[in-house]
């Protein structure tokens, strides 16, 4: 019987590969290790981590949640995204006090608050594979990677996003991958905002603010680097007159050498995705020509329906469940790879 689509939420899994240094050890070991080190904290506190140092509003990230069960099976975690303040929805010091808490712990009504709920998402593990639920696409596996890295005391974790091939090919078919900066916002701005893309540093060079929406690092870079070169004969033209006429791609080709693995392959691409944030400026074209397909296209995801739990919380003994089956589907291919 069909689920009442209103009372489930559909939530796309994302798979990433876990770089295993060690060539003699079966995997990476951060199923292990992350389970150890989570097991002997005290508090949800003592695995707060601080973004920096400098941000005003000290935000903080740290697993709030975990669960197992039994060693050979995946460790499911809920990652947590707070600020010290008070608000609402919030986590209590008698929350943080705790070894764990679920999200529908997170009380609302509390006045003594430590800290401010500001998102969370989802992650499991087993093996070298780890699936992230709820993980906004805009945002890359670097901030789970980097936390990670702290919280094991081990700065050659890796992390890399898993791809899969456009329909009807094989990865090492895709040839090409276009880089570009995000599209100019707000083209016709008012004559009062554009005054304000420039400014002057001390040392009285001009200098284009975050306000220019040409904003993207391929464009500045080159009109830093190449353009004036090609353009120093245009000495009227600022910068800012430039971005309104020029863009920036950046062309990288690939050739899969025929010792290289599909798994070394795999892993090529997914680590030219794994800073992106905005995967719709990343096309991907086979060397026929004949297919382009944009970068969240060809990273390696599964959709799932999840029930809701009243109108706000999921399933996550389910969310759980179905991690676990993804991770055993990515582990079955990968070592259905390796057979053949």
């Amino acid at each position: 019987m069909e689920k009442n689509k209103e009372s489930t939420q559909s939530i796309t899994l994302r798979a990433f590969r876990i770089k295993n240094p060690d060539l003699t050890a079966l995997t990476a070991g951060l199923r292990q290790s992350l389970q150890m080190v989570l097991e002997a904290s005290q508090t949800a506190e003592e695995r707060c981590m601080l973004l920096s140092q400098e941000d005003d509003n000290k935000e903080q990230d740290l697993i709030s949640f975990y669960q197992s069960y039994s060693d050979k099976q995946s460790l499911f975690c809920t990652m947590l995204r707070i600020a010290p303040g008070n608000d609402v929805p919030h986590i209590t010091s008698k929350l943080l006090h705790l070894v764990k808490f679920p999200i529908t712990q997170l009380e609302h009504n509390e006045l003594n608050t430590a800290a401010i709920y500001k998102s969370h998402y989802y992650f499991s593990v087993l093996g070298d594979f780890l699936v992230t639920a709820t993980l906004p696409m805009n945002r890359t596996i670097a901030s789970l990677q980097t936390y990670l890295s702290w919280l094991l005391k081990d700065e050659t974790l890796e992390i890399t996003p898993m791809v899969q091939p456009p329909k009807g090919y094989k990865l090492s078919d895709v040839s090409t991958a276009t880089f570009t900066d995000p599209k100019l916002e707000n083209k016709t701005q008012k004559s009062e905002q554009e005054a304000d893309e420039q400014t002057k540093n001390k040392k009285g060079e001009i200098v284009v603010s975050q306000n220019t929406q040409a904003k993207g690092w391929l464009t500045q870079t080159a009109l830093k680097q190449f353009l004036p070169q090609l353009l120093k004969d245009v000495k009227s033209l600022s910068d800012v007159d430039l971005t309104q006429i020029i863009s920036a791609e950046l062309l990288i080709k690939f050739k899969k050498p025929r010792k290289m693995t599909i798994e070394q392959y795999e892993n090529i691409l997914g680590a030219t995705l794994k800073p992106i944030s905005d995967l719709d400026n990343v096309k991907y074209r086979t060397k026929d020509n004949k297919t382009s397909v944009k970068g969240r296209d060809l990273l390696k995801t599964k959709k799932v329906e999840i029930e809701k739990v009243g109108n706000t919380h999921l399933n996550e003994e389910q969310l759980m469940q179905e991690m676990a089956k993804y991770l055993g589907e990515l582990i079955n291919e990968d070592n259905a790879k390796t057979d053949n």
